[in-house]
């Protein structure tokens, strides 16, 4: 079982920075409403999409690679009374199977770090109606640093790609705003996140204390039980101290949330 897979079985309802305040800035940056239909990318148990679809009253179709994911998902619609509104599919981000321009926004959260990005930006394009958003909250890393400090975060780049399995590293917001512009948007928006949430935020997300425990309960099992996966969480509790907590590199490393809108025409 892969480190997300294993997330998904214990039920983890989002893994971005910011918390729902970041949600919620990523959802006014992209003008979602009511009558929004949305396209979550890397949907992962659904938290965000069903957050936003029981909120805002929008329509969410989400996808993720995971199957175990999308099981979840599915499952929390239910859960929430939102079937039949939200969906979920499992689909892979670099080649979408959307029609084109059939959304009204296209977000993502710590998701498009993982993906070939030209390609990944490219998509969201063509499924965006014109005047359509994309939005993205990701890490980032500064373009100019020391070099003690760009040493540990090369190395946490490394432990982060060899525990979770997937190509990693942290491009700059120059990088983020350079996708954007040129798979076509317009109108390209990049501000920096530093939304602390509360743990009382994240117990009400995992559905209260009981649920908590449970999830809890259940990671540490599987951890003491699982060579492979207690290997996992101790590199990637030591790369979480080198990317977030350690002072070499805390000033050069960060969260933002980048926004850009497709033309409503060619010559826009």
């Amino acid at each position: 079982m892969g480190y997300y897979d294993f997330m998904a079985k214990m039920g983890v309802p989002y893994f971005h920075f910011g918390g729902l305040r970041a949600t919620d800035r990523l959802a006014e940056l992209c003008g979602i409403g009511s009558r929004s239909e949305i396209l979550a990318v890397g949907c992962g148990t659904g938290y965000t999409a069903c957050y936003l679809s029981e909120r805002l009253g929008c329509r969410v179709v989400g996808i993720d690679i995971s199957g175990e994911m999308i099981e979840r998902a599915v499952e929390r619609a239910e859960s929430m009374g939102l079937t039949g509104r939200d969906e979920f599919r499992v689909g892979d981000a670099n080649e979408m199977e959307f029609d084109d321009d059939g959304f009204d926004a296209v977000i993502s959260e710590f998701v498009t770090i993982f993906l070939d990005k030209p390609q990944a930006f490219s998509e969201y394009f063509r499924v965006l109606r014109p005047g359509g958003y994309a939005g993205i909250n990701e890490l980032y890393k500064a373009s100019e640093m020391p070099d003690d400090a760009r040493a540990l975060i090369e190395e946490a780049e490394e432990g982060f790609a060899g525990a979770v399995g997937l190509e990693f590293y942290l491009p700059t917001p120059a990088e983020y705003e350079g996708w954007f512009r040129e798979a076509g948007f317009g109108d390209v928006l990049l501000e920096q996140v530093d939304y602390d949430y509360s743990y009382w935020e994240y117990v009400e997300a995992v559905g209260g204390l009981s649920n908590l425990t449970k999830m809890v309960g259940g990671s540490v099992y599987h951890i003491l039980f699982n060579r492979e996966m207690k290997d996992s969480f101790r590199d990637m509790g030591r790369i979480k101290e080198l990317l977030v907590r350690n002072r070499k590199t805390k000033p050069y490393t960060g969260d933002v949330i980048c926004v850009g809108r497709k033309p409503n025409s060619a010559s826009s």
